[in-house]
C-alpha cells in the first residue's frame, strides 16, 4: 500500500439513496389489485437542492425487470453516469450501507465506467452512521405526496409519471432489462493488501490508474493506494448483459 495526494479539482457533489415503493398493481384501474408490486427507486440528488441546471435523478425499475442485489445496483450507478452531464470529477455522497453502496460489485462497476467513460474520477463518500438526512429523503416523500394525490397507483409507468410529476426538477430515468450488467466481484489478486472496504470513508477511482484510492477517515489528508485487479485485467473486457427479466414472483399473484 502506498498514500497519495490527489489532484484538488471542481466536484459534483451528489447524495444517493434508494427506497423501495410498494403499490397494489392490477390489469386495469377498474379492476381489484392482483398483488402488492415493488417499485425501486435510487435518487441522486444535488447537494443545496435541484436547480433548472442540477436536476434530482431517479432511476427507476420493477421487481418483474429484476431484482435489488449488487449488480442491479451497480447497475443503476452506472447509467447514472451515463445520464448526467458530467464534470469531469464527480463525487457522490453515500449512505454507509455496506451491503448497498459499499461493496465490489460497485467498486468493479465504478472502476470501469471510468476508465471507458468521460470522467477523470468518481469518489464516493460515505456519510457517518447514524446519520438523520439525505436530501434524497425530501425527494422520496415528494413522490410519496404524489401517489397519495394520484391514488391510481396500478402500474410502473403510473409510478413513473408520479415521479416526473413530484418536483420541477426531478427527472426519472427508467432501465430496461438490457441496461442491467451481471457484473461480478473484485477479479482476485494475489497481492490485495488494503483495508476491509467496511472500513472505509471515502473511495476513489482514477482513469487510467488500477489501484483503489481510499481514506479510512474523511479527515485525512492523503489516499491510501492499493492493488486493485489483476494485471491482465482489461477495462474493455465485457460483462454480461442481463437478457430477459427476471420475472414476477409466484408467490405475489
Amino acid at each position: 500500500m502506498k498514500r497519495t495526494k490527489l489532484e484538488k479539482t471542481d466536484q459534483l457533489c451528489q447524495l444517493i439513496y434508494k427506497r423501495l415503493f410498494f403499490c397494489h398493481v392490477c390489469q386495469g384501474p377498474n379492476l381489484p389489485y392482483l398483488h402488492q408490486g415493488s417499485f425501486v427507486s435510487i435518487t441522486f440528488a444535488p447537494l443545496g437542492g435541484a436547480t433548472p441546471d442540477s436536476h434530482n435523478y431517479a432511476i427507476l425499475w420493477h421487481e418483474a425487470i429484476a431484482g435489488r442485489l449488487g449488480s442491479e445496483i451497480s447497475s443503476a450507478f452506472v447509467i447514472f453516469l451515463k445520464t448526467i452531464e458530467a464534470p469531469v470529477h464527480v463525487v457522490l455522497w453515500c449512505d454507509n450501507c455496506s451491503v448497498q453502496n459499499k461493496n465490489w460489485y460497485l467498486f468493479i462497476a465504478l472502476f470501469q465506467a471510468v476508465q471507458t467513460m468521460k470522467f477523470k474520477s468518481v469518489t464516493l463518500k460515505y456519510l457517518i452512521t447514524g446519520h438523520t438526512f439525505m436530501s434524497g429523503n425530501s425527494v422520496h416523500a415528494q413522490i410519496e405526496k404524489r401517489m397519495k394525490r394520484t391514488k391510481s397507483v396500478f402500474c410502473f409507468n403510473n409510478f413513473v409519471d408520479c415521479v416526473d410529476q413530484s418536483g420541477m426538477n426531478t427527472t426519472p430515468v427508467t432501465m430496461s432489462v438490457s441496461d442491467f450488467v451481471q457484473y461480478t466481484k473484485r477479479p482476485k489478486s494475489t497481492n490485495y493488501s488494503g483495508h476491509p472496504i467496511a472500513d472505509m470513508a471515502v473511495v476513489c477511482f482514477i482513469k487510467n490508474d488500477n489501484h483503489l484510492h481510499y481514506k479510512l477517515r474523511h479527515s485525512d489528508l492523503s489516499f491510501i493506494a492499493t492493488n486493485f485487479i489483476k494485471r491482465k485485467w482489461k477495462p474493455t473486457n465485457k460483462f454480461p448483459i442481463q437478457s430477459t427479466a427476471r420475472g414476477e414472483n409466484s408467490s405475489k399473484k
